[in-house]
């Protein structure tokens, strides 16, 4: 990255990335802190020179001085697009804390609302009138959708929801086979999302087998096994592997490095340094490890906890 630019931005603004002759990616900024900073900067591939890279793009970043201990909000949304854009009108609703709202019309007069409330614990209002018990909702031409939700006071009206998150424990992990057993609910159903806590994977629930009383079998749509790799070297807390496991966006903090005898630790951070090693970064060693080891990274194991959505 290199010809960064400074932007004295308003707190909404919008623009345009031109992808080729018909393609583009929209984006608009709603709502930003009190400080925060938007920079530009020009992005290429990692081969060769920027000026050979067939990948430049600008790229943007946001940053804020966090000391005055207030969370920091940034709302965006993007359309990428073919040809005019879909959206005639798009509008930030107002609401507390780090609650937000937005309205979307489209060219074809579709009414679009999404309602979130990440921090919720009870109510949220809205400055459009709209009141959320629960984390996320929904309403496309009047009708409601919702994930982890009990109700919502909308255009006049109440809606009871039945998406509110139900609380499980792991007791067993059969990562070959895609599935889990759960313990501490009642009622489980195909459709319905388990979340890791608290990293928050999510995962589609496609069978449901209730084994007793509280107690199910879980098929999921994927497996909680991330990845795996030999020990290239240890460093106290720090591990090296000599397989590249993704590391961006934070894909393994907070999963579990798991030995093939079944020790765990859970993970704190971890990093590329190149296409063929992982370093990752443990909240506490684990004990009696050796360069030549496999071990395992995985998303949960037995004892964890896990978030159960209906999406309605």
């Amino acid at each position: 990255m290199d010809q960064v630019q400074q932007f004295n931005a308003p707190d909404t603004w919008n623009g345009t990335w031109k992808m080729d002759s018909q393609a583009y990616l929209d984006i608009r900024q709603l709502r930003a802190s009190s400080g925060t900073t938007v920079r530009s900067a020009r992005t290429t591939a990692i081969m060769g020179s920027p000026d050979e890279s067939t990948y430049n793009f600008r790229a943007l970043s946001w940053q804020r001085d966090a000391s005055d201990g207030q969370p920091t909000c940034i709302d965006l949304a993007f359309e990428p697009r073919v040809g005019p854009s879909d959206v005639a009108d798009i509008q930030p609703v107002a609401a507390d804390s780090t609650a937000s709202g937005i309205q979307i019309t489209t060219r074809k007069g579709k009414q679009i609302r999404l309602y979130w409330a990440p921090d919720a614990d009870g109510q949220t209002d809205f400055s459009d009138g709209t009141r959320l018990c629960g984390t996320l909702a929904a309403s496309i031409n009047g009708e409601i959708a919702s994930c982890d939700s009990t109700s919502i006071y909308h255009s006049g009206q109440q809606h009871a929801l039945a998406s509110a998150t139900r609380r499980a424990t792991v007791t067993s992990v059969d990562e070959a086979n895609c599935s889990v057993e759960v313990e501490g609910v009642d009622e489980i159903a195909p459709g319905m999302r388990m979340r890791t806590a608290p990293r928050g994977r999510n995962y589609r629930i496609e069978r449901a087998e209730q084994m007793d009383g509280s107690c199910w079998r879980l098929t999921l749509d994927v497996t909680t096994l991330l990845g795996r790799g030999r020990i290239a070297s240890v460093r106290g807390k720090t591990v090296e592997l000599d397989f590249c496991i993704m590391a961006r966006t934070g894909y393994l903090h907070d999963a579990h490095l798991r030995t093939i005898g079944g020790k765990a630790a859970r993970i704190q951070s971890a990093y590329n340094p190149d296409h063929e090693h992982t370093t990752v970064e443990l909240y506490t060693p684990l004990e009696d490890l050796a360069p030549g080891q496999w071990l395992e990274a995985t998303d949960c194991l037995p004892g964890d906890g896990v978030l159960l959505n209906t999406i309605q």
